[in-house]
């Protein structure tokens, strides 16, 4: 394995960068002294890209073992301070919510704080109710076990599915994500199939009906909520997936945090036609306004001008939609 000489690497290129933006709190810990120290001319930007510490707040309030809950309690406290230091200590924030960005004005009211929510491809064509069938749940697993990704399938499988094959008896649930753990690659059968890697999860996305995510903890947008409105398929969250997707008036109908609420929600939008493809119209459009790569182009170069950066040439060309 190749170690590298972080000190001597940043020493190598001391006053070379203008601006440095730093992802997470953990890189901030780890580089931070070396960026001021090497770089004092830059201007620091910190890339929430998501508030790790309520990840661990809500894992505490969730698993049962006194030992994960000691572990989230702690790894809570610390990534708090790691987050709120870090926030203090920059010139600039980039969020990708508006629960990130209100955090952000409440600890550092004077910094310019920019709301750079994400993207996803959106279909120009996405098949409709009757061209699509069975339940997929979308999201990998390379965090390992008790990751959030696994909990929530674990979760789906022992608390809400068998409340949604009480209505729908013949459903089959696909998981799709890489790095099954052992405990996700068990559940494959009786109605369940464990796809694990696909190359484009495109192909899986525009044949399900509906995607069910019951996630019980976790931080920042989910990516694969993203990709799952950019493919036309409608989903059922709960409140921390539903986390900066500002869903509006699509709330009551796609988030649910209880089993046998979530259950309801998957029925209703899974049996009606007509629900569901208001559901499927509107998130076609929330990610088109909102999650198009346009819009978040136009957002990152609006915050990199606000820095002295001037936007490349082509950054405004229209490559905001996929083909179907």
């Amino acid at each position: 394995v190749c170690q590298v000489d972080w000190s001597h690497w940043f020493h190598m290129r001391r006053f070379h960068y203008s601006v440095v933006i730093v992802s997470r709190a953990l890189n901030f810990e780890r580089f931070g002294d070396l960026i001021r120290e090497t770089q004092p001319q830059a201007l620091v930007v910190f890339d929430i890209e998501a508030l790790s510490h309520r990840l661990f707040e809500s894992m505490a309030k969730t698993v049962s073992d006194p030992e994960r809950v000691q572990f989230a309690r702690t790894e809570a406290a610390r990534l708090r301070a790691l987050e709120y230091r870090a926030i203090q200590d920059v010139d600039a924030i980039f969020c990708v919510s508006e629960e990130e960005r209100r955090v952000a004005a409440e600890t550092a009211p004077e910094t310019p704080t920019f709301l750079l929510p994400g993207s996803a491809d959106v279909l120009e064509r996405s098949p409709g109710f009757a061209d699509r069938a069975d339940l997929i749940f979308y999201g990998g697993f390379l965090a390992g076990p008790g990751s959030p990704n696994e909990d929530a399938l674990l979760n789906l499988v022992e608390n809400v599915l068998p409340r949604i094959r009480a209505a729908l008896p013949n459903v089959v649930l696909q998981v799709v994500g890489a790095d099954p753990t052992p405990a996700v690659e068990a559940l494959h059968g009786d109605g369940i199939e464990v796809v694990g890697y696909v190359e484009d999860p495109y192909e899986w996305l525009t044949r399900a009906r509906l995607h069910v995510h019951p996630i019980r903890f976790g931080a920042g947008i989910k990516n694969k909520l993203l990709d799952t409105i950019g493919a036309g398929l409608p989903f059922v969250t709960t409140t921390s997936g539903a986390e900066g997707m500002q869903l509006g008036e699509l709330a009551p109908m796609l988030v649910a945090d209880e089993p046998e609420a979530f259950a309801e929600r998957v029925v209703a939008l899974y049996a009606d036609e007509a629900r569901w493809t208001r559901a499927q119209s509107d998130l076609l459009a929330l990610a088109r306004e909102r999650f198009s790569r346009s819009a978040s182009r136009l957002a990152l170069v609006e915050a990199m001008s606000h820095l002295g950066v001037a936007p490349p040439p082509g950054a405004f060309s229209d490559r905001a939609t996929r083909a179907a």
